[in-house]
């Protein structure tokens, strides 16, 4: 190109632009004319930000809090809105067109996602400025963020196209989603229309395609997200089963729209949940009559979960029938393979490394954990307290493992005093490792060794101070009796289909799919998920209560009216996860997520 002759240059420049209207070009920074409007868009925010009190950036705003939210929880990944206002104007004099982008940032700061007000006309001259389709644009532009951007914000994809947008389409229909927004609803051709017309050099070319791919993926991401949900808490109550669904989910997504990374770190901290009790390590800390395998490392997961597993009661063969004849170590590595995949696909950086520092932990490799848990812990800015002691209860287990490889316990034909001298060493190092409480219980356990094994304890709940009491009437004072369904699966009577997803790899049962369904004519926060997959008859019904009202509000109601309820662990936020029995509370098996006192949301596993 040296040399060449300034009109040759202009040619072979026009004739690139041409190439781009044809294969689309990307809204993320990375295509000319969005790399044109990131030039532009600082300037034109110091100089004609929207007004704050206008209503409609203050809609915009709201909308932009609950998808941010639900992608800042999954992914970790900062990103600041900027609303440019009616006066806004490119360097050129020109109105900045109708359109959402999000730029590559300097080192050192925040990538900026940008709304101008055109769009916000466009959209209300087309009736379809709504809650619904506003996220979906953000969760659009967050899509790049996650994919096309690194997580401190620099550029990240060199190239543009239909498959890009199209990848980003689907993580915008999922963030909306799980934000709670509908987006089957705007599976409609108006909707559609608008949402492509709005993004940069979709040519008729690639139309047609895009729009078929988005409209699938509108319709079901609101399915998708239920499943992410019920997932979340069959993990608990049975691994094998959500571990079977997930991976279903896994492939369904790859194959049909996009790969997801959520789904793939909630499969490999759901395989980690499975294994951990009967996985390598366990053969590397044996000890005669004080089993370890009631210890746990802490993957901590990401907000929309929350759910992570501390200990569990069990003892040395507590899972041999079940996972006796499995590759553990396979199974692991498939977990750090699927944790890998998701940092590839922007997942959150601190839930992917600190599961992989306990996948490393559990094959037996602690320099690996210890390297993978140290990366985690560079994504702990702005997080509460409680997610750096969960990651220091790792490296604590990391070095208890290490120790107890290089001070192997007597065997179970040692002579007794022999066995009461290596306990005494284990007391010993008790205060080096006090920043993991399962450990010291079970040191403290050692004081009747070898007369009697250690005691499995719950951690006590951190519950520092009770809501006031509730007004008669207002909430449940018990979650409502799960109903019941078909038996060929469906909704309880009375209730609504809200929206399906059926199973294409059979076509014998009609019934054959997942569910949610909520109560005709309440608005009481409830959805009922119903899975029923030919994958080894995998059948599962639970009831969700997103909105906890009333006395059931409060955590202590269910500490005191539960037989069986313990705390489980913390999310990437801080939200703490509670387990429990509670039959009186009409939950026979539940899941809780709640901050601080304040319960946030249940989910009653009902089969």
């Amino acid at each position: 190109m040296k040399g060449a002759p300034r009109h040759d240059l202009r040619a072979r420049l026009r004739h690139f632009v041409a190439q781009l209207a044809v294969f689309g070009a990307v809204t993320t920074g990375l295509g000319l004319e969005a790399r044109s409007h990131c030039e532009d868009a600082p300037a034109a925010a110091v100089n004609a930000r929207a007004n704050p009190d206008d209503p409609s950036t203050q809609l915009v705003e709201a909308v932009w809090a609950r998808v941010y939210g639900a992608f800042s929880a999954l992914s970790g990944r900062p990103t600041e809105l900027v609303v440019l206002g009616e006066s806004a104007r490119k360097s050129n004099g020109q109105p900045f067109p109708a359109t959402a982008f999000i730029c590559p940032s300097k080192p050192g700061e925040t990538p900026r996602l940008y709304v101008t007000w055109p769009l916000i006309t466009r959209a209300q001259t087309d009736k379809l400025y709504d809650l619904d389709f506003v996220a979906l644009v953000i969760g659009h532009e967050l899509g790049h963020r996650a994919r096309d951007l690194t997580f401190e914000g620099q550029r990240d994809t060199s190239q543009g196209g239909p498959e890009i947008e199209a990848r980003a389409d689907a993580h915008g229909a999922f963030f909306a989603a799980v934000a709670g927004y509908s987006t089957r609803r705007l599976a409609c051709d108006a909707a559609l229309d608008t949402f492509l017309d709005i993004e940069a050099h979709v040519a008729e070319g690639v139309r047609a395609g895009r729009r078929q791919k988005l409209g699938e993926a509108l319709k079901a991401f609101d399915v998708y997200e239920s499943l992410y949900d019920a997932s979340a808490g069959l993990a608990f109550w049975d691994s094998q089963s959500a571990m079977i669904l997930l991976k279903w989910v896994d492939e369904r997504l790859g194959r049909e729209l996009t790969p997801i990374p959520e789904f793939k770190v909630l499969l490999a901290l759901t395989i980690l949940l499975d294994t951990a009790s009967v996985a390598p390590w366990t053969k590397l800390a044996v000890v005669p009559g004080a089993p370890v395998n009631q210890l746990r490392c802490v993957p901590v997961f990401p907000q929309h979960t929350a759910l992570w597993d501390e200990i569990v009661n069990a003892d040395d063969g507590s899972q041999k029938g079940v996972n006796g004849s499995r590759d553990l170590g396979g199974d692991l590595k498939t977990a750090i393979g699927l944790l890998n995949d998701a940092l590839g696909l922007g997942a959150s950086p601190l839930a992917a490394y600190s599961g992989l520092a306990c996948a490393h932990a559990y094959l037996g490799d602690t320099k690996k954990a210890r390297g993978a848990l140290e990366k985690a812990k560079g994504y702990l800015a702005g997080r509460p307290p409680s997610v750096a002691a969960a990651l220091g209860a790792n490296g604590t287990f990391f070095d208890w493992l290490d120790w107890m490889q290089q001070n192997k316990a007597p065997k179970a034909e040692a002579a007794e005093p022999d066995k009461k001298a290596w306990a005494d060493k284990v007391r010993a190092q008790k205060a080096s490792w006090s920043a993991n409480a399962s450990i010291v219980g079970w040191v403290d356990g050692l004081a009747r060794y070898p007369t009697a094994a250690p005691e499995a304890k719950a951690a006590p709940i951190m519950c520092k101070a009770e809501l006031p009491k509730s007004a008669p009437g207002e909430g449940f004072v018990r979650l409502p009796t799960c109903p019941e369904a078909p038996r060929a699966g469906g909704c309880p009577c009375g209730w609504i289909e809200l929206h399906r997803l059926e199973e294409t790899l059979t076509s014998t049962d009609p019934n054959d799919g997942i569910r949610t369904c909520v109560p005709g004519g309440w608005g009481t926060g409830l959805r009922w998920v119903d899975v029923l997959l030919p994958l080894l008859d995998l059948r599962s019904r639970m009831m969700v209560l997103d909105t906890v009202s009333g006395p059931l509000a409060n955590l202590r109601v269910w500490e005191k009216g539960c037989k069986a309820f313990e705390a489980r662990g913390s999310s990437d936020r801080g939200l703490t996860v509670y387990a429990g029995v509670c039959p009186a509370l009409g939950a026979p098996q539940v899941i809780l997520q709640a901050d601080d006192c304040r319960v946030r949301r249940a989910i009653v596993i009902a089969l």
